[in-house]
């Protein structure tokens, strides 16, 4: 199955159900809030706890969302994010062979 990626991913644990807020109330995400970029003062994560001023930072949320949609990191690099950020949801199945070999 396929994760659903998200614009913002949790900078504490890699959720990527962060919740953006603006000065204390949710920011609902639709396309048109997308473009006109609401005033996000912090991110709530429901699954650490985490309430910080900035989410994931662009690279590594590439490179999680990489991860999690395809196969085919090198084991270092699974092992390196698995371990920085403990709620991604690498899909064991796509990266089992790379992992362990």
């Amino acid at each position: 199955m396929l994760s659903t990626i998200t614009p913002y991913r949790c900078a504490e644990c890699g959720s990527r159900k962060v919740i953006p807020c603006s000065n204390g109330k949710e920011v609902t995400l639709s396309l048109r809030n997308i473009i006109k970029r609401p005033s996000i003062t912090e991110y709530k994560c429901p699954e650490c706890g985490a309430q910080l001023p900035y989410s994931m930072n662009a690279r590594d949320k590439a490179a999680v969302d990489s991860m999690v949609l395809v196969s085919g990191e090198d084991a270092g690099t699974v092992a390196r994010f698995l371990k920085k950020y403990k709620n991604i949801e690498i899909d064991p199945a796509l990266h089992l062979v790379h992992l362990y070999h």
